[in-house]
Parts: structure tokens; sequence; C-alpha cells
């Protein structure tokens, strides 16, 4: 039986549609079968960052109700990784939540790997997924509401025995810090840290091209090591070894920022200086 890894968050918005795809590609070309899914009843997401809202006939529901085959509901996104939509007609106060469980372990008898995108915050779907989850990655952004939801989020899994997960910190703008990340990951006090992800404009043109899937650059993926490493495992890296490795590849970044800045600055400076220079001819 497959391994069930939960993507939870207490505020929303901080990347975990996102990173979901993304890690669920990771792990496929690892060579691992993966099936991403949607655990957000009514406010299904996941299919529009793959690209395959244009492409489902049947979701878990119907599944679940045996309204279809799971093969039916099932998308292939690619080689190895594969996604079950949510229902967008009902919300998860519409449904009961045991059903919800047997059609996840269900699905993992069938995968390496199921990741389920659950929803935002610690209601009913929430409660419904951490049951059944086996590991579980809590995604956060160093901002303080975002801080402050994760520790409760944390406080939640602690109460219901659910001790193997890790923190991810994901779309670090530095221009933009409120929170020093590591001042904020031991504020935490996680024993495991699965990634330090920046900001990423060529992750959000993916997500908009609805192909988080695929590799998106090298700095990311390899950023996503070792989150990786962690769901296979159940280990983390050392969180020195985190930060070091996010360090070093934004000191390369902002290089490369800092460069393509000066190129597109030199040819402005010429032509303005020949526009000076043709001006004081026309006096």
């Amino acid at each position: 039986m497959g391994l069930i890894i939960a993507m939870v968050s207490g505020k929303g918005g901080v990347g975990k549609t996102t990173l979901t795809a993304g890690l669920g590609g990771a792990l496929a070309r690892r060579g691992k079968k993966i099936l991403i899914t949607d655990g957000d009843l009514g406010l299904r997401d996941l299919d529009l960052v793959i690209g395959k809202e244009n492409e489902i006939l049947y979701d878990a529901l119907d599944v679940w109700k045996k309204r279809c085959r799971a093969e039916d509901a099932i998308v292939s996104v690619s080689e190895g990784l594969d996604f079950l939509p949510a229902s967008q007609g009902v919300r998860w106060e519409d449904v009961g939540r045991k059903g919800y469980g047997r059609l996840l372990k269900k699905m993992a008898k069938q995968y390496d790997y199921v990741i389920v995108d659950a929803p935002a915050g610690i209601g009913r779907g929430n409660d419904a997924i951490l049951r059944v989850a086996q590991r579980l990655v809590i995604v956060t952004e160093p901002v303080w509401v975002a801080l402050r939801n994760a520790q409760r989020v944390m406080q939640v899994c602690r109460e219901q025995r659910q001790l193997d997960y890790a923190l991810v910190f994901n779309r670090i703008n530095p221009h933009m810090l409120v929170a020093d990340i590591e001042e904020a990951w031991y504020s935490l006090s996680a024993e495991m840290l699965g990634a330090v992800l920046p900001y990423s404009e060529a992750v959000w043109q993916q997500g908009q091209a609805g192909k988080l899937y695929n590799p998106i650059a090298d700095t990311f993926d390899n950023l996503l090591t070792p989150l990786c490493d962690f769901c296979q495992s159940g280990n983390a890296w050392d969180d020195t070894t985190i930060f070091t490795q996010y360090a070093s590849v934004m000191s390369a970044e902002q290089k490369k920022f800092e460069e393509n800045k000066r190129q597109k600055e030199q040819p402005r400076l010429l032509v303005r200086q020949r526009d000076s220079r043709w001006r004081r001819l026309r006096r």
C-alpha cells in the first residue's frame, strides 16, 4: 500500500496547490507512481495548474458513491503522475468523512504516493484528511498571520497524534520579508524542515500555463530535493543544510538579476545620450 501525504496549512494562499503539483511531478521523475488529488470539496483548483480542467468527466465523489470506476475519474497528467479531481458541486458539510478516508486508502493501493491538497484551515475537510494521512507537509510563509496559523495546525497535529510532519517555507520574496526565515523557523519549534522555497516568476508562469508538473527550473527543483527525500523516507535534512542551500541559490539568483538589470539599463543610457546631443545641435 502506498503512502498518503497531506499538504496542509492554516492560512490560505500560501502555495499548497502549487507545491502539490510540483512535488507530484518531482516524485514522478524519480520513478515513483503518484496520484495527486484535490481535497478541497467545492473549491477545486488543482486541475487548473496542471492544465486538465477540460478533461474531467467524473470526480472523487463519483468514485466514492460508486457512480463510476476509479479509472474513469482519474486523469493522466504525465508519465508516473495521475490526478483525481474533487467535486465542485458539494462541500465538506454535505458529505461524510469516513467514506473519503476509505477512498484514499483504496487509491493508495495502486500508487506509491497519494498527495492530497487539503483545504486551508482546521475544519471538517482537514479533519477527514488528517485521520487517514500518514505523513504531512505543513506549508507556510514568513508573514505573521501565516506563521501563527501554521503553529495552530501543528498543535492540531499533536492533538491527533500526527507527528510525522515537516514544515515548508514557501513563496519567499527576499525584498519583502516581514520575518527572518531562520528566526521564524526556531520560533515555531518544529522538528523537521522540509524545504525553503523562494517566490519564482517561472513557477507562476508554469501555473498560469497549466504545466506545474513539468520541471520548472534547476534551482527550484534542487530546492525541492529535501522535501522529496522527506516524503520518501520520513527523514528530514539538517535545517542548517537547507538554509545554506537556499542562501546559495538566492545569491546566484541575485547576481543574475543584477546582471540582467545592467544589460537592460545600458542601451537606455546610450539612447538618452544621443537624444540629448541631437537636441543640443538643434538649438
